[in-house]
């Protein structure tokens, strides 16, 4: 039996401020993604503190009373046509954004 052979992207990992980053190049398309993995999810929360990972996640896009920023993220990436969202897993949150690469 004949597998077909599949092209796998290429992927480069390097370090940059003591995160591990993964380059990956799919070889198609005009966009460039960028995610990253915080090592705190929801089953990770002390149960007083239930919902700390999720809040963790929005505060990102809406800020604190402190450091306003409502829409401010969004705002400030509208113009360059990029999408953003996060997810908050049992024991991971993940951050990601979409642009036009040459926009990056």
């Amino acid at each position: 039996l004949a597998l077909p052979t599949l092209a796998l992207p290429r992927i480069e990992v390097t370090e940059i401020n003591g995160f591990e980053v993964h380059f990956v190049d799919v070889g198609a398309g005009d966009r460039i993604s960028v995610g990253l993995a915080v090592d705190y999810g929801s089953l990770d929360d002390q149960f007083n503190m239930m919902g700390r990972a999720h809040l963790l996640e929005h505060l990102l896009f809406t800020g604190t009373k402190r450091f306003p920023g409502y829409k401010t993220l969004d705002q400030m990436l509208q113009p360059a046509g990029a999408t953003h969202n996060a997810h908050t897993s049992l024991h991971h949150t993940f951050y990601y954004l979409t642009l036009p690469q040459d926009q990056a």
